[in-house]
């Protein structure tokens, strides 16, 4: 009797454990992704809103000001794309300082920009100067 107490414990103890092991990994959110809302597509050029359509335009100006200013490089082909870019961010801000730190991430992780300068406080000033700030 005292064998098969001793080879019954560990087998059914073994499962046990590893179950409440996969059902605590289960459980873990990593932040990786968002159950709560459906990522926001980007706007396209024909859907703007006039609220967009002044943040691309204020984002083109600044891209060419920099550029002129030789603090970022990039294909003048991309200009739009990037200023369409920026606008999307901006339109996820929540405050007019969030939104010049949006534009700014943009901008200096966009794959359309070939190389950057400037430092982000030099492109938020020429942002905030833009659109009138």
């Amino acid at each position: 009797s005292t064998s098969k107490t001793k080879k019954v414990a560990p087998k059914k103890k073994a499962p046990v454990i590893e179950d409440d092991d996969f059902d605590a990994d289960d459980d873990l959110d990593f932040g990786d992704d968002d159950h709560d809302e459906a990522p926001s597509a980007p706007i396209r050029e024909g859907e703007l809103t006039p609220f967009m359509k002044s943040m691309r335009a204020a984002a083109l100006e600044a891209i060419q000001a920099l550029v002129a200013q030789e603090l970022i490089e990039i294909d003048p082909k991309e200009h739009d794309a990037l200023a369409l870019e920026m606008a999307n961010s901006a339109a996820d801000a929540r405050s007019a300082a969030q939104m010049l730190d949006c534009m700014t991430r943009a901008l200096v992780e966009s794959d359309l920009v070939d190389e950057v300068y400037a430092s982000d406080d030099e492109i938020e000033r020429c942002l905030k100067r833009l659109m009138g700030g």
